[in-house]
């Protein structure tokens, strides 16, 4: 489920963008050259910058989509949400029931899951504050699932798909910056 949602949370996000900055375009434009190079010569960059790439990923859509949340249909919302509250869910499973320990819970996930539900109990106080609480949210649980399947086996598929929606919803935030 993992595997599934967070590169089509990756993908959806990008397309649901209504406004891109320049800025953002030619960052993405920039970043995309680390999964696109990582997909052809697997040996050629550290693990490192894949992650930076895919992080940025997670980011970009997040703080995009409230800049500008009246612009999103309400169907892309919701699909957005039940998304998020399914990787969410799935990531506690896989953390709780997972037989490897590679992924394991230590005292800062508990601190950022503890930080988190702090968020939006007080996020929820202040209605301006509701959109940057669900970007928080969206892209904490979408950069731990794509932890989750980076962190996995270095040769499996899941971490190709995620490769390539990263590789993707980087150029799609590229050229629509652009257009």
């Amino acid at each position: 489920m993992i595997t599934v949602l967070a590169p089509l949370a990756m993908l959806l996000s990008a397309l649901s963008v209504a406004h891109i900055p320049s800025d953002f375009s030619a960052t993405a434009a920039l970043l995309a050259v680390v999964p696109a190079v990582q997909l052809l010569w697997p040996r050629a960059l550290r693990p490192a910058l894949l992650r930076l790439a895919i992080y940025a990923t997670a980011l970009f859509p997040a703080y995009l989509l409230i800049s500008n949340p009246a612009t999103i249909p309400q169907s892309v919302q919701f699909l957005s949400i039940t998304a998020v509250v399914l990787l969410a869910a799935a990531i506690a499973v896989h953390v709780i029931f997972s037989a490897t320990q590679r992924f394991g819970g230590t005292p800062t996930d508990y601190l950022i899951v503890f930080g988190l539900a702090a968020l939006m109990v007080w996020g929820g106080i202040e209605a301006n504050s509701r959109n940057v609480v669900e970007a928080v949210l969206f892209a904490t649980v979408l950069m731990y699932g794509c932890e989750i399947i980076v962190g996995g086996d270095s040769r499996g598929q899941s971490r190709r798909v995620l490769q390539f929606s990263t590789l993707g919803a980087l150029l799609i935030i590229a050229l629509r910056g652009v257009l």
